[in-house]
């Protein structure tokens, strides 16, 4: 959770909207990090300087470093260990991994330029270290268009991954059987064997993975959130609050990101970790979704109003604020004001 403050002058005659004051409430959350943001309005009035009250907001400075040559200094014999000897990053590596990823995938995408590129961030690579990156580099199994999509991904872990592809069975559509087992399956697999990136983009103790998975395949099916947490397991605003977040951060963002590399190998063109992500796999629900609908909302007015429009119109836009317009008097007020901005 985080907290956004703002101060109003006393004196001030100007009105906000309700889309201003909705817009400086949003400060206070993140996108796909956080669901409840505190708001506190301020009158500038009620400050007592004489009590120091002013000091509650006290000006800072921050200092910005651009460039990795500091971190890469720091560590740099065994950086250089990593890089001759093709040590993928790892939990012993972690604290500079980030940079083992970023050499490996510059030198692979800009190749004889790489090092100048990388000395313009601080970087400096003698001819037998960017030879010996170069070399491996070349000589990777894995299509270099995967290397390329999933750059936060080291290149001699996706190569890893490209050749035990066929080791891992995912689900691809929406109907097929027991997603969750597949998902589960995997993830257990991943966790074992892609420890660090399994940690950094998901992180669920084992013992919890088959449960999120299972909300996983509720919530890209389009079930509503109140019908997903109507389980005799949420039964305190706790266990409901840890559902809905784990639901956000490590369902609909976590999980994609890190599956994202095995669908890009094993099926491209595949829409199933975008189903997750949005939480819907129908076109109309997710274009809704996409146009800033709140996504319980989208849901509830796509089964309700749109079950006899084609899922597949070429301007799925222009038919769902037609429609929108149609029926917004049928529309109960509290989802009435989320599609205002459409009508």
């Amino acid at each position: 959770m985080t907290v956004s403050f703002s101060r109003l002058d006393k004196n001030c005659d100007a009105k906000l909207t309700d889309y201003e004051i909705a817009n400086l409430r949003g400060r206070a959350g993140r996108l796909l990090k956080d669901l409840i943001g505190r708001t506190f309005v301020l009158e500038e009035g009620a400050f007592d300087k004489e009590n120091n009250q002013t000091d509650l907001f006290p000006e800072a400075e921050k200092e910005l470093h651009s460039g990795y040559g500091e971190k890469y200094l720091e560590n740099e014999e065994s950086i250089d260990d990593c890089l001759i000897n093709n040590i993928p990053p790892s939990e012993d590596n972690k604290e500079y991994s980030f940079l083992l990823t970023y050499i490996r995938q510059v030198i692979l995408k800009h190749k004889v330029n790489a090092q100048k590129r990388l000395q313009s961030v601080g970087i400096e690579l003698n001819e037998e270290q960017f030879n010996t990156v170069s070399s491996s580099m070349t000589s990777l199994s894995v299509p270099v268009e995967i290397c390329y999509k999933n750059r936060y991904w080291d290149p001699l872990d996706l190569n890893e991954l490209y050749k035990e592809r066929n080791e891992y069975n995912i689900p691809t559509a929406i109907t097929d059987n027991q997603i969750e087992d597949l998902l589960t399956i995997v993830l257990i697999k991943m966790s074992e064997k892609y420890p660090l990136y399994y940690k950094r983009y998901f992180g669920i103790n084992k013992s919890l993975i088959k449960s999120t998975c299972i909300s996983a395949k509720e919530w890209m099916k389009e079930t509503s959130l109140k019908d997903i947490l109507n389980n005799q397991y949420f039964d305190t605003s706790e266990k409901i609050e840890d559902r809905i977040r784990l639901i956000y951060n490590k369902i609909s963002f976590g999980l994609p990101m890190l599956l994202k590399p095995l669908y890009d190998i094993q099926v491209p063109d595949s829409m199933f970790l975008t189903f997750i992500e949005t939480g819907a796999y129908k076109p109309i629900s997710r274009r809704m979704i996409e146009l800033n609908i709140p996504r319980d909302t989208a849901i509830f007015l796509s089964q309700k109003y749109f079950n006899g429009v084609g899922q597949h119109e070429e301007d799925l836009e222009k038919v769902i604020i037609t429609k929108l317009n149609e029926m917004s008097n049928e529309i109960d007020y509290w989802r009435r004001i989320q599609i205002e901005m459409l009508l």
